[in-house]
């Protein structure tokens, strides 16, 4: 089968595989974070790029998923991964509508600056992250996402109606 989007966390990939299954216009999403042991980081992220780019992908971004805010005593912790946003070519589907966030700003200057706001919503950026505001523009809360909104988030931006996906994700505990 032919996939428009393909979503993955696996540690090792079969690129090849994966590839061959993804759609000319599609997108591979890699969910990944660099590991640590002894002190010392694994940068995982950047080996997987550079695994991508050899098998001929083309690397679109690097989206940063803050997914925890906690306080651990350990010199280095993780509260975010990374989403490797790949695809086969330049021709490839993507919009972000779907996932576009509302403007803390709308209500203290909508009408000021009109002009620099998209009345679906501010561009979500390459950081993922939700936001509380108090209305006046001032964020008072970070809400990280789940897994399963970042697939959803994922999907909705590059798949259109009928299009065939693939969720290749480890259940979290």
């Amino acid at each position: 089968m032919v996939y428009q989007t393909i979503i993955t966390d696996k540690k090792k990939i079969n690129w090849k595989e994966l590839i061959n299954q993804l759609d000319d216009k599609g997108i591979l999403w890699v969910i990944t974070n660099d590991e640590y042991q002894n002190n010392l980081c694994n940068p995982k992220t950047f080996h997987l790029i550079e695994e991508g780019l050899n098998e001929g992908l083309i690397l679109k971004n690097v989206i940063l998923w803050i997914n925890k805010f906690e306080r651990i005593n350990d010199i280095l912790i993780n509260n975010y991964k990374n989403i490797l946003f790949f695809v086969k070519s330049e021709n490839y589907f993507f919009n972000k509508d779907p996932i576009r966030e509302k403007h803390i700003w709308k209500n203290v200057e909508w009408g000021q600056r009109e002009k620099n706001y998209n009345s679906k919503g501010k561009d979500p950026s390459n950081v993922w992250i939700l936001t509380e505001d108090d209305g006046k523009g001032k964020i008072t809360k970070f809400k990280p996402l789940s897994i399963k909104e970042v697939i959803k988030r994922c999907i909705d931006c590059s798949t259109k109606k009928g299009d065939n996906y693939l969720i290749d994700i480890k259940e979290e505990k």
